[in-house]
């Protein structure tokens, strides 16, 4: 399996807030209707059927048809881990953070991929930058709002 982490990211939140919002799933649906609208609809002609629970997320992404995300691990404040279903790889995802002062707490994530090697060629750039775009965004969101 290949490791992709982001960069640390600072985030203008305490620990618990961030782990609250990020550990319920539910919150994607919040998380998509803060998009801008020309990103919104860059997000609906990408992604389709989408449901979520507290536990999952399920979509359909054009041309590899239905997958998902579900939380497969919690530790209260300071990591969620995330594993893939009927993924075209096998991958792992977790979000760490760490309260580093008052309202103020360090934020980094972790893939894990099996990836073919031919494959891995093509794409480990484009994750590489999917990757340290989430953790922009998750470091971005006003987790006291939510």
């Amino acid at each position: 399996m290949e490791t992709y982490e982001s960069k640390v990211k600072k985030v203008n939140a305490n620990a618990a807030d961030i782990y609250r919002v990020l550990s319920d799933l539910n919150n994607v649906k919040k998380f998509k209707e803060m998009l801008p609208p020309d990103k919104a609809a860059q997000f609906d002609e990408k992604v389709s059927d989408f449901e979520c629970d507290t536990d999952s997320v399920h979509f359909s992404v054009s041309p590899i048809g239905k997958m998902g995300l579900l939380i497969v691990d919690r530790e209260p404040d300071k990591v969620i881990k995330f594993g893939g279903e009927k993924s075209p790889v096998d991958f792992n995802m977790w979000i760490q953070m760490k309260q580093t002062g008052d309202n103020v707490s360090a934020m980094k994530i972790t893939l894990k991929a099996d990836i073919p090697f031919m494959l891995k060629m093509m794409v480990a750039s484009k994750i590489e930058k999917g990757i340290e775009q989430m953790a922009d965004m998750l470091a971005q969101l006003p987790y006291g709002m939510i």
